[in-house]
């Protein structure tokens, strides 16, 4: 049976796939309490993102043919070590490209809406006491302006914004 060792915390989804289909053996980033017999066998290694993983346990791991990482980053493990004995390295990039983006976009937002405030002033009870304003006064938006000319829609023409049935030429009843 193939042999995995395991240096990381892994979400259990993952550690009980491993664990079905491998004989896994979980140790240290160090591999400290990794005695010679059972280093002889290990075939692949699994870290996540932020493991150490160094050439001297790479080293002692004689059968050794990939490092997976379950993360972007790899920044932890000696790729030269690794390389020297073509030893492959894998890692799952760009998996987190888009929430960052997306988490990112929503912290602005978040911030130009003052959305923490908000919420504090909600469940401590103060709406009770009426309105607060939060934001400075005439700021609309995330952006807190408008685009010159934009309609109360915030749809601005002149820059390529969505023009609304009302706006549109009409044709002649003549011409259909």
């Amino acid at each position: 049976m193939f042999t995995v060792l395991k240096v990381a915390r892994l979400p259990d989804m993952l550690s009980e796939g491993l664990h079905a289909r491998y004989e896994v053996l979980e140790c240290s980033e160090s591999g400290s309490e990794l005695d010679a017999s059972k280093a002889r066998g290990i075939r692949a290694l699994v870290a996540n993102g932020e493991s150490r993983v160094r050439a001297d346990l790479i080293g002692r791991l004689p059968d050794l043919q990939v490092i997976v990482v379950f993360g972007v980053g790899y920044d932890g493990i000696d790729v030269a070590a690794a390389r020297a004995r073509g030893i492959v390295v894998t890692h799952t990039p760009d998996v987190l490209t888009e929430d960052v983006a997306d988490f990112a976009i929503t912290l602005m937002l978040g911030t130009a809406r003052r959305i923490a405030k908000a919420d504090q002033f909600v469940r401590s009870g103060q709406w009770q006491q009426g309105a607060v304003r939060f934001y400075p006064q005439g700021q609309r938006g995330a952006a807190g302006h408008r685009w010159p000319g934009a309609d109360r829609h915030g749809d601005c023409p002149a820059r390529g914004g969505v023009r609304h049935a009302h706006q549109l030429p009409r044709a002649s009843s003549a011409g259909g």
